[in-house]
């Protein structure tokens, strides 16, 4: 692992020596002695130095390359879950929370859910249902995936409605009290 820092940091110092790995780490010259006698690892202070320096951690750690990564990489797609937003199964709610998190999904999996088995990730995210109305097909606290761009009408499909008459009525009753 310090040959490997070693490597990135020669490129701009001729000669690298543990201090120069501990201070670009920041840590102290002492502390890293101590966790290289302990063979530990300061995996935060790694972690933080490949991610603004944009390596492969992996590379660092394991002495593995990204393109062996890649292909087990590919296999899967990130859409936006938003954790703080709820689709209502009952009398219908608002969220003003637009804060989410990335959920990894198998992408021949998503993909498999369209007749043409070719998603598109940008147009797919993943809400929490809150309510049991539609249970058994959707059940409370349940994670689902939507598709905003699909404006196809099928019948026994379930459907993601916003309305302004619906974001008009909440805003409306919320000024009010």
């Amino acid at each position: 692992m310090t040959i490997r820092l070693g490597h990135i940091l020669s490129a701009s110092l001729r000669r690298v020596f543990d201090k120069d790995i501990a201070e670009v780490l920041g840590l102290s010259k002492e502390s890293l002695s101590i966790a290289k006698k302990k063979n530990s690892i300061p995996y935060e202070q790694i972690s933080k130095f490949c991610a603004k320096r944009k390596i492969s951690i992996n590379w660092v750690l394991f002495d593995q390359l990204p393109q062996s990564l890649e292909e087990e990489t590919d296999k899967y797609t990130r859409i936006k879950h938003f954790t703080n937003i709820n689709v209502s199964a009952g009398g219908g709610g608002f969220n003003y929370d637009e804060d989410f998190e990335y959920l990894s999904i198998d992408k021949k999996l998503l993909d498999s859910l369209y007749k043409s088995n070719n998603s598109n990730p940008d147009s797919i995210s993943a809400l929490n249902v809150l309510g049991d109305s539609m249970e058994p097909t959707l059940n409370d606290k349940e994670t689902i995936l939507f598709d905003k761009d699909s404006l196809e009408v099928n019948k026994g499909s379930i459907f993601i409605v916003l309305t302004n008459a619906i974001k008009c009525r909440t805003i409306c009753k919320k000024s009010s009290t």
